[in-house]
This record gives structure tokens, C-alpha cells and sequence, in this order.
């Protein structure tokens, strides 16, 4: 759309020539190579799920008034919130609900009673590791297995930014087993 970026300049030549250095005039073109409705819906799923949108910034792409506490970011491992302003992580799934709560599901599990539940998944990531360990021994694959698990968790510590290195703590475990 060349005709648009030669009106830019033009109207931006404008502002500039009466003395407004730091304004200038971009078009927004995004109303007109927007999909349909459900490509859209579709898209903003993705990125959302995928961790690299937040559901607020959805509602601004979309023109929506914003809604308090959708400034967080799921991650993709088990579909976790993590608050993108104090990296607090709070677990969604069922399997993350604290077992002694009442009501439906249950209240998010806090994990270490501060709200802040990845010092516990980490804990039972380490549990799933010792437990193949203890079946399969200690063999390329089991590591491979470790990997794979703790994988999400670094992810997390990295948007969290909490200091976390995953080859460490895989022979951490590893030697901790006797292995």
C-alpha cells in the first residue's frame, strides 16, 4: 500500500513543518487485513495458549473495554497462569487444586502458602523424575525423560525471572539417586 505510506510522509511532513518533531501519522491498516471473525478467534486462542499474548491485549486488539486481572500470561505446560508484573504463578487445572479446600475445583494451590506455587511443581516434577528413575534406572532415556519434564518449569522460571538451570538440577537429581 504504497499510496498510504506516500500520505503518511505528506501529513507527517505537515506536523513536523509546524513544529510537532515528535508526532507523526500512521495509518491503521489493521481493520482492513483482518480475518474473518472466527480466523481471528482462532488466533487470538493460539496466542494466548501459546503464552506470547495476554487476554487484555486481545480485548484491545479487538476494541473491548478492559476487565481487571487479565494482565497475566498462561503457560503452555499445563495451561498455569503467571502474572507478568510480580511472576506470581498460580495453578488453574484440577490436578493443581489445594486438596483441602472446599467448593467446585477447589481454590488455586498456593504451594508454598505465599501464593507462589512453583517451588511445589517443581517439587513433584523432581517426584515423577525419582519415580522413573527408580523403574527405568539411569539411562539416556531417562534423562531425556527428566528434560522433557523440567522443561516447562524452566520456561516458567525464565518468565518468572527467577534464576534456574535445568542441566544442574537434572544431575542435582541424578546424583541425589545414587545414579
Amino acid at each position: 500500500m504504497p499510496e498510504c505510506t506516500e500520505l503518511e510522509k505528506a501529513f507527517s511532513n505537515v506536523l513536523w513543518s509546524i513544529g510537532l518533531k515528535d508526532c507523526y501519522v500512521q495509518f491503521d491498516m489493521n481493520g482492513l487485513l483482518r480475518g474473518g471473525y472466527r480466523d481471528r478467534m482462532e488466533g487470538y486462542k493460539a496466542a494466548v495458549f501459546s503464552g506470547w499474548m495476554m487476554p487484555s491485549e486481545v480485548r484491545a486488539k479487538e476494541d473491548l473495554p478492559p476487565v481487571e486481572g487479565l494482565d497475566v500470561l498462561f503457560i503452555p505446560s499445563s495451561y498455569n497462569l503467571l502474572n507478568a508484573e510480580t511472576g506470581e504463578l498460580t495453578i488453574t487445572a484440577t490436578h493443581g487444586k489445594d486438596p483441602g479446600s472446599s467448593g467446585e475445583g477447589g481454590a488455586p494451590y498456593s504451594g508454598d502458602g505465599n501464593g507462589n506455587a512453583m517451588n511445589s511443581i517443581h517439587e513433584d516434577m523432581v517426584e515423577r523424575i525419582k519415580q522413573r528413575i527408580s523403574e527405568a534406572g539411569d539411562t539416556e532415556k531417562t534423562r531425556a525423560f527428566a528434560t522433557k519434564v523440567l522443561r516447562p518449569y524452566a520456561n516458567a522460571c525464565l518468565l518468572a525471572r527467577r534464576e534456574y538451570d535445568i542441566e544442574a538440577d537434572i544431575k542435582e537429581i541424578f546424583e541425589h539417586e545414587g545414579h
